[in-house]
Parts: C-alpha cells; structure tokens; sequence
C-alpha cells in the first residue's frame, strides 16, 4: 500500500468498521475468511502478494474445491523460483464481511512451490486494497475499514 501509520494503542480508537480476532500463526496476521459452499478456513494476510487468493493443496482436497470447477495450470514466479498452480473461479469469498463475487484464485499444487503452514491459502493485495487494514497486536485484533 501507499503508507503506514503507527498509533499508540491505549489511545487509538476505531472510528468506522469493526475489530474481529486477530490470529498469528508462524510471526503472520491470519484471519477467518468464508468461500463459496458455504465453507470456512484460516487465511493469512501478505500485502507482499499481489494476487486475491492462494488456497492451500489441502484444503481444496479436504473440501473438493476443484471437484468440477474449470481451472487452468499457470506458471508463477516467486521468491523461492518458478512452479505451477491451477488458477479459476470461486462463486465469492468473504472476508470481513465485504463479498467478493467471482474472481479468480489461486489454486496450490501439493508438494510444487510454497505454501504458507497452519493455514488454509494466503490473501493478498488485490483483495486488501478495498480495505484500510488497522492492526492492534497489543489486542490480537484486526479491523478492515472499507474505502
């Protein structure tokens, strides 16, 4: 994003929107987000990601997201080099309660590229941007104000 702006936490108060739990797993902000099928899973945050989504190979197995669903193999790059992932649609995923209606995601590939641990996929930019993302650690709460 385009800034940062620290505040004193015992001071800081939320103008607009709403405060949900905060999760760290592994040093990361993670929050529950929703998905199409009426499903739930743990996501982690990465504003270094510029996509939506990233869903991890196990919980599209465990929940049969690409049972059915049309995908295309993509070739990426990152940090850790090049691999493949299937790319398609999902009816929507929901995250602090805004909706997004189908978009494109990110589907892992068990055991090719990097998939982040004890989480269900990663959100990235392009569906933070909607937001101002206020994080209090001190807390373990999370606040997504839309623009």
């Amino acid at each position: 994003g385009s800034r940062i702006s620290p505040y004193d936490p015992s001071s800081y108060r939320l103008e607009r929107g709403t405060w949900q739990e905060l999760l760290i797993v592994n040093f990361m902000p993670a929050v529950t987000a929703h998905l199409d099928g009426n499903r739930s899973g743990l996501f982690m945050l990465d504003t270094g990601a510029s996509g939506t989504v990233a869903i991890n190979s196990k919980f599209s197995t465990d929940n049969h997201l690409l049972d059915g669903r049309k995908t295309v193999m993509d070739t990426v790059s990152g940090s850790g080099g090049g691999y493949k992932e299937e790319s398609g649609s999902l009816d929507w995923f929901e995250l602090a309660g805004y909706r997004f209606e189908e978009r494109k995601v990110a589907f892992r590939i068990a055991g090719v590229g990097y998939e982040a641990e004890g989480v269900d996929g990663v959100v990235g930019r392009q569906f933070m941007q909607r937001f101002t993302v206020v994080f209090d650690y001190s807390k373990r709460r999370i606040a997504f104000v839309r623009n």
